[in-house]
This record gives C-alpha cells, structure tokens and sequence, in this order.
C-alpha cells in the first residue's frame, strides 16, 4: 500500500506511537537518556538523519529522511538496520560494524543501487557514520547523517554526457564518409565536414559556384541534362525538399570521374522563410560499379544458365559448337562468332570452322559475312602465335589502330572484315587444338566481364565438345561391346563382390533363364554337385586374391544336360571380375570331327606340288606364298587374288581350269580339285605348267573354303616330251619322277599325321603344316634341279634351310650364324626329305624358342667325315648358346616335341642315324651321324 507525503503523519507522532515494546528497544518511557537526547537531535535537525540502536541496530529516523526510503517508509521504522536496507545491506554492514567498533565512516557520491520505488535505481550518497555512545560512555548506537547526492551527480554527468556528444558529433563529422553541410541562404557553406570540402573546396554550393559547377552532370529519367538551377541545393533554398537526391557524375581535379548522391533540405525560421538549407554528398561510385558489377553478373549468370539448358540435351559435338557460338554472338551483339578446330605445328596452323554465327541483316545494314571454312593462322598475326599456346587471349580493340600487327596482317584482318575482336586460344598439353573468336567490323573498346565470358564460353565449349565425343564413343564402344558380346559363341560375364552383374545373350541362351536366376550368386545353382565346392573355393580365391583364373567344370544347361566349360576370368579395375566360359563339350566334338574330316585334310596332304594356297570362293581373297607368285611371274609382294589368278592362265587352258573350278566347289559333288595346266607370267612373260590339287570345304551346303598346294611342272613336262622323243629315257624319267613322288607322299602323309596329332586346332595345324611343307619345298627345289646321277651335299641343305628361314644370307653368311665343316659332302637322296625335316625343326625350334630368338644367342654349325662300320658317314654337331634353358620342376618329365621326336626315332629308324639331342643350360646340342652317298667326292673346306 503506497501514502502520499499527507497521508503519513510527522516523524515525532510516528515515533511516539509506535510499539516499541514490541521491538528491543523497548516502550519509549523505559529508554535511556542517551537515547532520547539522540531522538530529540535527530528529531529537531533539518539534515536527513537516522539512528541504528542497539544489538539489532534498530531504525529511527527523522522527517528529512523518510523520502530517502521511498516506499520503505514508514514501515522501516522499527526495523532493523539489515531488514530497512536488505538490497544494500552487503555493502553497507561492513561499515556499520566498524562504527559500532567504535570507528566514523564519511563517503561522498558513494554509488548504491536502490530499490525505493519498486524498481532498482542507481543512486548516489554523502553521509557519516558516527558512534553514539550511552551513558556509560559504550557504543550503544550509530548516528547516520545523509545527503542525497543522486540529483546532483545525474546533472553533472548528463553535462558531461553533453560535452561528449558534441564531442563525439564533431569526431563523426570528420570521419562520417558523407559529406554534410550547412547552408546560408546566399548558398554559402557555414559549416561542413571533411568529406563535403573534397568535393566543393570553394565553400559555394555547385549551382551557385561558377568556376566548378561544370564538374557536376546529372541527367533525368529520360536522359536529359539537368540545369544548376534545379540542383539539389538550388532547390532547398527555393524551400523544396530534394530527397532522396540526385545522382551526379563528379570529374575531380585529376580528371577521374566519380558517380555521387546529392540531397538537399530546407531550413525555415519561425516565420517559415527559409534560412537557409542542409546538404549531403554521398560518394556512390563504389556503389555503383558494384551495381555494375552485380548487373554483369547477374546477366552472365542468366547467361551461362541459359547457355546450360541449351548445352545439356546436346549428344553431337558440332551442334554444340553451333548452338554456343550463336547464342554468345546474339548476347554480345557482336558480327561474327566462330569456334575453329586446329592442326598442325607453329608456324603452320590450319583451322577448320566448326560453328560459327553470323549477324543477320538488320534494316539497312546488311547481314555479315562468314569467315572462310578452311584458314591459315599466319596471315592473321605470327608474333602472336607463340603466346597462344601459352593460353594468352588475343583482344584487339582496332586492328588499323593496334601496333601488334604488321600492314600485311592488317589486310588479311580487312579482308576478313574484322576491325575488332576478342580470341580466347585453347591450348590442351602443349598443343593449340582450338580456337574461339568474336568478331566486329567497327572499332570495340571490349569489356573486361565481355572478355572473361568469351573465355569462359570457350572453355565450355571445348569441354562439352570433348564430353559429347567421349559419351558418343562410349556409347559406339558399348554398343560394339554388347554387339560382340551377344554375337560371340561363348558365354561372357562380368562379376563383383555379389555376384554376378553383366552376362551376354549366349550366357542367358545356355542357362534358359532370365536374368534374375543367374544375377548375384543364382548361376551357383547350375553347377554338377560334384563340381560346386572346387569350383566355388577357386573362383572366391582368385577373386579375394585379385588374380587370373581358369578352371573346368560342369555346368547344368537348358536341356538338362551337364556341359563342360572351361571358365576364365581375370581383375579389372576395383572389386571387379570379367571372364568367359567356354563349351569344351562342343570343342571336343569339334577335335573328333576334325579327325573324322581326315580323308578332307588328305587332299591337302596328297599334294604333288609344294606350295600350299588358301581361297576363300565368297571373297575370293587368296593365299599364296613366293613360289606361286613367282609362277604367276610375280614379285614376292604383289597383290593376289581371284583375277590375278585368272589373268595368269594360258588362254588355251583357261575354259578347262574354270570348269575344274566348278566341279569341286558343286556341292554336290566331292570337292576334289585337281588338274594340270599352263600359265604365262604376269609381269615376265614365262610359260610355266602347274600342276595343283585341293579340296573344298562346305558349310550349310556352300563352299567357304578350298586348301590346296602346287608344283610347277615345267621341267616334267618338258622331260615327257622328251620321253615321247626318246623313248627308254622317259621310262627312266618317269620311273624316277614315281620313285620321287612315292617317297614325296610318304613324307606328306607322316608330316601330316604327325602335325595333326600335335595340333590343337585347324588354324595351328595349318599354320605348322605350312611351314614343314615349305622347309620340304625347299628340299625339293634342290632335287628338282639335279642332273641325273648328281646328289645335294650337306653345306647346300643347310644353307638352304637357313637361309628359308631369314637368318643367313644365300652365301650361308650371318652376324649370329658359323657354319663350319667341308663343302661338297654328298648326301643320299633317298635320305635328304627326311634329314631336311630334321635340320628344319631344329632350326625352326631355334627362330621361335631358341639361340636366334634373342639377340644375344648363337648358333654354331659343324660337320664332318667320320668313319664307322666300314664306311664313311657324316657327323653334324648343332650347338646353341646363349639361351639360358630353365630345369625341369623335380618329378617332371621333359616333353618330347614332335621335331625331337622326328630326331630321336625317325631319322634312326628311317636313315640309320645315330643321334644324341641335349638341352644344356646354355642352349641346344644335338649331334647326327647318319650314311652318305657311295658317289662322295673329296670335299674341300670352307
């Protein structure tokens, strides 16, 4: 409950009708004189005063006083001293104590935070603690004298709160980065700031200033120059307000132009004329190019935004390049736009067009012309050149006004009609692969932001260019993959760590399932039960161990029956597996069908001729080998196919050849092709006769294929005409002819057999078929040119086979090669197919495996005389170094090839030779001793 100042009666009546029985000071008749000697004091002074008596410091107080307590009053009267001032009691009791101690306590302007009138308050205090003392002279109570200072100290500091203000107007003045100023009613300045004075230094206002007010432009909304008459200050003293203001552009005494906002405003006396006006100048430029700034990017941003969209559903690189050099050649509003791909060394640039934009006509002016598809760089600028591959950016205002350029560049420039532009070089690791340009045939002073979107555009361009060719060839590539993949006759997967993820069509086909039965780990259900746990156990080895893998098991396929597939896989990249399986099953039939087709293969092994040939009856591509292009009269390269062949034919044979051609490619008939006939040289005019056989290969019912040898039969034929001539000796002749020709089919057949037994495919038996057969043809030249009752000798068959095989020249001369021994030591002819065979595997062995497969091996020749059993025989020691041999792994035998077993039992059996062939670990060595001819002739030595 709250009491105005008249409500509550004078200190003395409150005193003297309080209860102080009830307090423990007791009733008022029983106090102590000293006590009320105190009261009466402190009753009768006009000071403000109170007194704290007694062990509880109980409060009296007079009428001067009780405002000091505020709403405390008069319910503090009474109380203890800590109960009448609780919320400053901590502060205050430390003080109390000393008085009563004895002590006097005196404090001016001492803060304490009040709460008098409901509410804290910051207040300030003089006063005295003095002891009053009873009258046995103790201290028995304190005597508190106060004066309110908080009146006083709030008007003191709010003074200096004044003088700082004016202080702190004048500090913001000076620093306040827009100038202000005073203005009298004659537009003189009264009083303005530092940032005012740098713009107007003759203290006039710029309407008003004759010898600067040039310096300030202004325009309206419509471009229109504003007149000095109705500048922001012109205005204000006129009493209009001119707010927010005026934008100006300010030249300053440098000559640099600075945007400003001016504002104006009236002052009025209190008659309402106008006094004069205040005035802000307010530096913008900043400002304004930020604005600029924004703006450009703003409008970059959209740009590129819309650049973006065009771009993003783009799959064709020259479409891209087209859409981007149109859409920045419409934004710039420039005549040409071009991006121009480039080849060719410095110096000798050639750029081909591939988008290019050019201005239409607009009104009178007509459309631009293109820039030429197809252009040289050098007229255009060569000093400029070396910098582009540096990335440098070609930006010319004016190429008439431009020193960089010579008077002959300046024409190419003109005649291209180009007078200023912008050309952002793409150098890519070293190489100047493209360029993009922007082209105006007047005169452009080109932006900085103008300049970095063009190079920015150029950029994105070559990116998006290269990323449509990259997608379009991933696309081809996936495409080509996925092609192959299904078309392929095996079945291909792709796996990671849960399972499997890619299959081909063949996988699905074998499987008769859908994806989803076979995806992850459901292939795993096909396997043999015999077969899952090894299988499996492999696969997650290789896998976790990211190694190559090929294991055979059996798999379940669509028609019940167990396959077996021969499974290889390999790691690529992270996590990943691709393999394929492959149906042995159906390989294995392939192999026994390809025995069953011996009697096909005969044909090619029944030959009499020894050049094998290929022909393809759909392409008509052929094979041959030198010898049969040297009977056609050809170089050894020339080009051969089905007319080629057909142009060699003698005129008179060429309806019986084709005719023969028709038979074994019927299929209905046996496919036998053989015949004799003559040819005339293509490019040496010889008449040859051949003799050829083959044989064709059908599929489905047409031919594919016809593999074939022959053997020219000139010398034959010419000794059967003789024959017919002579008589007995063309039986001899003949005689001869079928002796050669048996012993030739006999060693056909068992080269044959002996291939076919080793090969593990038709393409390997036809490849190694081949080459015996020309190691043999080469025999047989030898034969063929002997004169009856000659014999080859030793040194004439090695160099042959050596030299058939590229590593001696036709003297038996070569840089890895020593052929030591005598010439002329004769060899049995019932005995040289044979041991030609022999001395081609190891020579064969030695190109592909051995001393001459490396450039650091050796081979070394030597033979000789020997005597044995009564008669002489040759001794040849084949040595090779330099060929470190790697032992064979303990327990395992050494596999026997077919050349070493031709070495080890052939040649004994058929030729009677002692041999002996060793792998040591520098090389080969193998020594053959086999009977020479009985007509042997000294030799001499090389």
């Amino acid at each position: 409950m709250q009491h105005s100042t008249s409500d509550i009666p004078r200190m003395a009546d409150l005193i003297a009708a309080h209860d102080w029985a009830s307090t423990p000071l007791g009733a008022i008749e029983r106090w102590p004189q000293s006590l009320k000697t105190a009261v009466d004091i402190m009753l009768a002074s006009g000071h403000a005063m109170q007194i704290a008596w007694g062990p509880e410091r109980t409060v009296l107080y007079n009428d001067a006083y009780a405002p000091m307590l505020g709403e405390r009053h008069p319910y503090a009267l009474g109380l203890p001293f800590r109960e009448a001032w609780l919320d400053i009691w901590e502060e205050i009791e430390p003080l109390v104590e000393r008085v009563f101690a004895g002590g006097t306590v005196r404090f001016e302007d001492m803060p304490l935070v009040l709460t008098r009138h409901g509410y804290p308050e910051d207040t300030w205090w003089n006063f005295s603690y003095s002891p009053v003392r009873d009258e046995a002279g103790a201290v028995a109570g304190l005597l508190n004298v106060t004066a309110d200072a908080t009146p006083r100290v709030r008007a003191e500091r709010a003074e200096c709160e004044r003088d700082e203000g004016r202080r702190l107007q004048s500090a913001m003045l000076e620093v306040l980065p827009v100038g202000l100023a005073l203005i009298g009613p004659d537009g003189h300045v009264i009083m303005s700031n530092p940032e005012w004075d740098r713009f107007t230094p003759g203290g006039r206002l710029p309407s008003r200033d004759p010898t600067r007010g040039w310096r300030w432009r202004a325009w309206d909304s419509e471009g229109r120059p504003i007149e000095a008459g109705d500048f922001p200050g012109a205005r204000a003293l006129r009493g209009e307000r001119c707010v927010p203001g005026i934008e100006f552009l300010y030249t300053d005494d440098s000559g640099a132009e600075v945007w400003t906002s001016v504002a104006s405003v009236p002052l009025f006396d209190p008659h309402h004329k106008v006094a004069g006006a205040v005035s802000i100048i307010m530096d913008i430029n900043a400002a304004k190019q930020a604005q600029e700034a924004l703006r450009e990017s703003e409008e970059r941003q959209a740009f590129l935004l819309k650049l973006s969209d065009a771009l993003r559903p783009l799959a064709d690189a020259a479409e891209i390049q087209a859409v981007t050099t149109r859409l920045l050649g419409t934004h710039l509003g420039v005549d040409r736009a071009m991006y121009a791909e480039v080849e060719g060394e410095l110096g000798a640039e050639a750029g081909t067009i591939r988008g290019q934009y050019v201005r239409p006509a607009r009104g009178s002016d007509p459309s631009a012309v293109p820039f030429p598809d197809r252009f040289t760089f050098r007229p255009f600028g060569a000093r400029t050149m070396p910098r582009r591959y540096r990335g440098e950016l070609l930006v010319v205002a004016d190429v008439e006004a431009d020193p960089g350029f010579e008077p002959s560049e300046r024409a190419a420039w003109a005649e291209a009609n180009v007078r200023a532009a912008v050309v952002v070089p793409l150098a890519k690791g070293g190489r100047l692969v493209a360029e993009f340009g922007v082209h105006c045939t007047a005169p452009r002073a080109w932006t900085d932001a103008e300049v970095s979107l063009v190079r920015d555009v150029a950029e994105r361009t070559w990116a998006a260019a290269e990323r449509a060719r990259a997608e379009a060839a991933l696309r081809d590539t996936e495409e080509r993959f996925r092609a192959m993949a299904d078309t392929a006759p095996v079945l291909i997967w792709e796996t990671d760590a849960s399972g499997v993820t890619f299959v081909n069509r063949h996988y699905l086909d074998f499987f008769g399932v859908d994806f989803d039965a076979i995806g992850g780990m459901g292939w795993a259900q096909f396997l043999h039960p015999d077969d899952a746990a090894a299988y499996a156990a492999a696969y997650r080895e290789a896998f976790s161990q990211r190694k190559a893998y090929a294991y055979e098991c059996r798999f379940r396929r669509a028609d019940g029956r167990y396959r077996w597939l021969r499974n290889s896989g390999r790691p690529v990249g992270e996590g990943r597996f691709v393999g394929c399986s492959l149906d042995v099953t159906d390989l294995q039939e392939a192999q026994f069908a390809l025995h069953e087709s011996r009697a096909r293969l005969q044909a090619a092994i029944d030959l009499v001729g020894l050049s094998p040939y290929t022909w393809d009856p759909a392409t008509g591509a052929l094979e041959w080998d030198h010898r049969l292009r040297a009977m056609w009269g050809l170089p050894p390269d020339a080009h051969v196919d089905y007319e080629v062949w057909l142009s060699g034919i003698h005129p008179e044979d060429r309806a019986r050849v084709e005719a023969a051609v028709a038979r074994c490619t019927d299929p209905t008939g046996d496919g036998i092709y053989a015949i004799e006939y003559r040819v005339v040289g293509i490019q040496d005019r010889v008449e040859r006769w051949i003799s050829t056989q083959g044989r064709t290969t059908f599929e489905n019912g047409r031919p594919v294929g016809l593999i074939g040898a022959a053997l020219e039969i000139t010398g034959r034929k010419r000794d059967e005409e003789a024959l017919r001539e002579g008589g007995e000796r063309l039986k001899v002749l003949v005689a001869e002819l079928q002796h050669r020709t048996r012993n030739l089919l006999g060693v056909l057949r068992s080269i044959a057999d002996r291939t076919l037994a080793s090969s593990s495919s038709f393409e390997a038996f036809r490849e190694r078929f081949r080459d015996r057969i020309d190691a043999l043809s080469r025999v047989n030249g030898l034969l063929s040119r002997l004169e009856e009752g000659h014999r080859i000798s030793f040194d004439e068959l090695i160099r042959a086979e050596l030299a058939g095989l590229g590593v001696v020249d036709g003297e038996g001369q070569g840089s890895r090669v020593t052929l030591e021994g005598p010439k002329g030591v004769r060899l049995r002819s019932s005995t040289v197919q044979t041991f030609a065979l022999g001395l081609h595997e190891l020579a064969t062995n030695a190109v592909k495996y051995g001393a001459l497969s490396r450039p650091e091996g050796r081979l070394t020749v030597r033979w000789g005389l020997t005597d044995g059993d009564g008669e002489t025989r040759l001794r040849m020691e084949w040595r090779e170094n330099g060929v470190p041999i790697p032992p064979s792994a303990e327990g395992q035998p050494c596999r026997r090839g077919s050349g070493r077993e031709l070495i080890e039992r052939s040649l004994p059996y058929q030729l009677g030779a002692e041999t002996l062939y060793e792998l040591t670990p520098d090389g080969v060595r193998c020594t053959i001793t086999l009977p020479i001819s009985t007509t042997h002739r000294e030799a001499e030595h090389a």
